[in-house]
């Protein structure tokens, strides 16, 4: 049959997509930060009465923030007390568990909080 149009396709065409609403991601919170370490809060408890009147005579004061910190120093203190904690060699007869030594670490890297 000539002169008829081809026949058209069918076009399915899909429902109206309703608007969608925007999917709610799970966003994990982040860890909480733990506070920084602080000298009088955290550090200086870690040395008891015997530790700190074993030192004082040789020149060393545990319970000082200044001098636990002495900045100007180099804070050749606290890194001299975190050496023997570490070794074990302090306090004499009772090294500190990993905890506390990994504690005394963190004041340093914190920046020496008062």
């Amino acid at each position: 049959m000539a002169g008829k149009a081809p026949a058209k396709k069918a076009v399915k065409k899909s429902p109206k997509k309703s608007a969608k609403k925007p999917v709610k991601k799970s966003v994990k919170k982040s860890a909480k930060k733990s506070a920084p370490v602080s000298f009088a809060k955290d550090i200086k408890p870690l040395f008891n009465a015997t530790d700190v009147s074993h030192m004082k005579p040789m020149g060393v004061l545990l319970h000082n923030y200044s001098y636990m910190s002495d900045a100007a120093g180099g804070h050749a203190h606290a890194e001299a007390v975190k050496s023997k904690v570490q070794s074990g060699e302090m306090p004499p007869g009772a090294p500190w568990p990993a905890s506390k030594v990994n504690l005394f670490i963190k004041w340093m890297t914190d920046g020496y909080k008062p």
